[in-house]
């Protein structure tokens, strides 16, 4: 991609973000999405609904077979569907991914699911791939379709890395135990979200190196430095 080319792609994919967050910046100031819940109040929410048929940390894995077999049925293309153990969780995971124009459950661009289950056979992570599409064209849609879900709860969270060269964008939304995390990477076609625990999300951004960046959304204590000597 020559510099011309390059250069474009960053400003649509920043002019995209800033779009939605001038949005609901908007929202906040006309009282909309001001009125989130405290963190008492968050802190109450036992599960995390992620799909009409999925909550992290109260649907087990025999409960999910049904759907799935409902999502394979009705999906316009092939699905293909794999698991085993998961590194992520210490228990099983689902994969569901499809190279069909279709998105899996309907949204735009999603080519792949990934279910990762505890010891306990409890949801503890959703991650859904997603394209970005032409000129970033899903990006939007899909952090605007987050904040309207999460409207009555919390407000999302944009957080760059001034540190990095790179325009990567990361989107949270804080939901008490839960939280979910958009990642928008300035390289590579796909956006990834997550949906989990705080607990299970620190674990995964400890082992990958870019814990600093959310930790002080996590209400993580920073690592304490050692003294010189």
């Amino acid at each position: 991609m020559d510099q011309i080319g390059f250069s474009r792609r960053v400003f649509v994919l920043l002019a995209g973000i800033t779009a939605v967050q001038s949005l609901a910046n908007a929202q906040q100031a006309n009282g909309i999405r001001g009125g989130g819940m405290t963190e008492q109040q968050k802190m109450l929410i036992p599960s995390l609904p992620v799909f009409p048929w999925l909550s992290i940390a109260e649907t087990k894995k025999t409960q999910v077979r049904s759907p799935i077999q409902s999502l394979i049925s009705s999906h316009q293309g092939y699905v293909m569907v794999t698991d085993g153990q998961s590194v992520e969780t210490g228990g099983a995971f689902i994969n569901l991914a499809t190279s069909s124009k279709q998105g899996l459950l309907g949204i735009d661009g999603c080519s792949m699911i990934n279910l990762d289950f505890g010891p306990d056979e409890k949801a503890q992570l959703v991650s859904l791939s997603i394209d970005r599409g032409w000129r970033n064209k899903n990006v939007q849609p899909l952090i605007s379709s987050l904040t309207g879900r999460y409207a009555a709860i919390t407000p999302p969270i944009f957080i760059r890395d001034g540190e990095s060269e790179a325009t990567d964008a990361t989107v949270l939304f804080d939901i008490g135990r839960f939280v979910v995390e958009a990642l928008i990477p300035q390289h590579g076609t796909l956006l990834t979200v997550n949906f989990t625990t705080k607990d299970l999300l620190a674990k995964l951004r400890t082992a990958d190196r870019t814990i600093d960046l959310i930790r002080p959304y996590l209400q993580i204590p920073s690592r304490p430095t050692s003294a010189k000597s």
